[in-house]
């Protein structure tokens, strides 16, 4: 058998239980709502300071190059290295990679990036590869190539389509020419 136990329970005893539970919980509340006002005052305080530091923070983030945009620093500097070396070489012939290269930038539609540039000294041709988001653009490209005083014989040498990871197609191909004797 086992023991049992009887509660007798007061309505005084409730109403005792009722008030020091409801006491306690008031002073709960008060004690939050002090500390939410000490905090908002301190926040108030903050703020600006902190907004402040954080319009600087996102106009020095909004300033500095995206990097997508932005070939890596090794394919600069083997390219820097390249024209230097071209360009030592070529001292007193005709108008050196630098122009050549200046003058096909200004050619170049915007749908077309470069991903190979080779020069040869001895036959003075270029090759370059290169890759574009309308296959339209190349034929145009190869047009204007053709119309400048600096190169001559413009031909495509290989071309290859290929799914971007977008979904659409991009064209990869490399041209062949000729530096225009002057």
């Amino acid at each position: 058998m086992r023991p049992t136990v009887n509660f007798v329970v007061s309505a005084e005893g409730v109403r005792k239980a009722v008030f020091y539970f409801m006491s306690a919980f008031i002073a709960v509340v008060v004690l939050a709502v002090i500390f939410m006002i000490v905090d908002a005052g301190n926040m108030r305080i903050k703020t600006p300071v902190l907004t402040g530091r954080l319009t600087a923070i996102k106009a020095e983030y909004d300033s500095l190059p995206k990097i997508q945009d932005m070939p890596s620093a090794e394919k600069i500097a083997s390219i820097r290295r390249k024209v230097a070396l071209i360009n030592a070489l070529n001292i007193g012939r005709s108008s050196g990679v630098t122009e050549l290269l200046f003058e096909m930038e200004k050619l170049t539609p915007q749908e077309i990036g470069f991903t190979s540039f080779q020069y040869s000294l001895e036959d003075r041709s270029l090759q370059v590869g290169a890759r574009a988001k309308k296959q339209e653009t190349i034929p145009v490209f190869i047009e204007a190539l053709e119309k400048s005083p600096f190169y001559s014989g413009v031909r495509l040498e290989k071309q290859s389509q290929k799914e971007s990871a977008g979904g659409g197609m991009l064209t990869d191909f490399i041209l062949k020419f000729s530096e225009e004797q002057q």
